[in-house]
C-alpha cells in the first residue's frame, strides 16, 4: 500500500494542472484525452475504452498499454478494476491514477 501512496503523490504533482477532455462517448467507445492545460505533452495520456469488447487502450507520454477483459465493461467497472491495490507495475500505477482522476473530473 505504501508503494501505491508513493505513486499517488507522484501523480498528484505531475497531473495537478491536467484537464480531461471527453473526445467521444458512445454506447461502444469512450475516449478521454488527459493533458496539461498549458498544452504541454509531458505526462499526456489518451484512454480508449471499448465498452463492448471490454478493453482499455492507454497511449501517451508514459508509454502504451492494452488491457482486455473480454467482457462488456462500464467506466465505473474499470475505475474499480484498476483502482488502489491493483497488482501492476509502477508506470501502470500512474495510468490507473490518471484514469480515475480524468473520469472524476469529467463526472463519469
Amino acid at each position: 500500500m505504501q508503494e501505491w501512496n508513493d505513486y499517488y503523490q507522484h501523480a498528484e504533482r505531475h497531473f495537478k494542472d491536467h484537464a480531461a477532455t471527453l473526445v467521444q462517448d458512445t454506447d461502444r467507445f469512450t475516449i478521454i484525452d488527459w493533458r496539461n492545460r498549458n498544452g504541454s505533452s509531458n505526462y499526456s495520456i489518451t484512454f480508449i475504452v471499448d465498452k463492448k469488447r471490454g478493453s482499455l487502450i492507454v497511449s501517451g507520454d508514459l508509454g502504451d498499454s492494452i488491457a482486455v477483459w473480454y467482457n462488456p465493461v462500464e467506466i465505473s467497472d474499470l475505475k474499480k478494476y484498476i483502482g488502489c491495490g491493483a497488482k501492476i507495475d509502477g508506470r501502470v500505477y500512474l495510468w490507473a491514477i490518471a484514469f480515475n482522476m480524468a473520469c472524476n473530473q469529467l463526472g463519469i
